[in-house]
């Protein structure tokens, strides 16, 4: 395993994968099953010659895997892990490109009360209760189900702190606005009658 974090630390290319007890890997569109089946087939495009990485699909996405078997391949797995990172990005940009600092100005009063970081929308909403809170986080959470984007939240007592965030993507996409609109309308409601105190 020694060598294999070494492979790793020593490329910068590679400092988003892991290292594995033979070699290295990474984890694509977690969650995102049919995406994640889309750029399988990009990577089988990609591929000429050369090593092979295995690839795993199940529910939680696609593993990309490369095994060192033999030395001599060793550049050619990391030349080809990297390319496998830039047409990832690619294809992010593609589905769910971030969006300018005008574009998300332009949507206005929907991300009121939202602090624009450089690649996440942040909010803390404090209610009533923890029991409030814990039910305000469920609407949340059911969002995030139905639309496949995935909020991170902390809670603490009565307060709850949002923050959204394509992992991936290099600014805040339409998806991660989108997300924080339909947090905002639960917002709304909660404001007609169940003692949200500030937003």
């Amino acid at each position: 395993m020694e060598k294999e974090r070494e492979v790793i630390k020593n490329d910068a290319r590679l400092e988003s994968w892991s290292a594995t007890d033979g070699g290295f890997r990474k984890q694509f569109f977690r969650g995102h099953y049919r995406t994640a089946v889309s750029f399988m087939n990009r990577i089988g495009q990609l591929w000429k010659e050369g090593p092979t990485p295995d690839l795993v699909m199940d529910k939680d996405g696609l593993w990309v895997v490369f095994n060192f078997e033999d030395d001599s391949d060793l550049a050619k797995q990391r030349t080809l892990a990297a390319r496998i990172d830039q047409l990832y990005h690619e294809v992010l940009g593609e589905s769910d490109p971030p969006l300018t600092k005008e574009e998300i100005s332009e949507v206005g009063p929907g991300l009121r009360g939202w602090t624009l970081g450089e690649r996440s929308l942040q909010r803390a909403i404090i209610l009533d209760s923890f029991k409030s809170v814990l039910e305000f986080a469920n609407r949340v959470a059911a969002i995030g189900v139905g639309s496949g984007h995935f909020p991170d939240f902390l809670i603490h007592k009565n307060r709850v702190d949002i923050v959204i965030s394509g992992r991936q993507s290099r600014g805040v996409t339409a998806s991660d606005v989108n997300l924080a609109i339909q947090i905002s309308e639960v917002v709304s409601k909660l404001d007609n009658g169940q003692g949200i105190r500030n937003r």
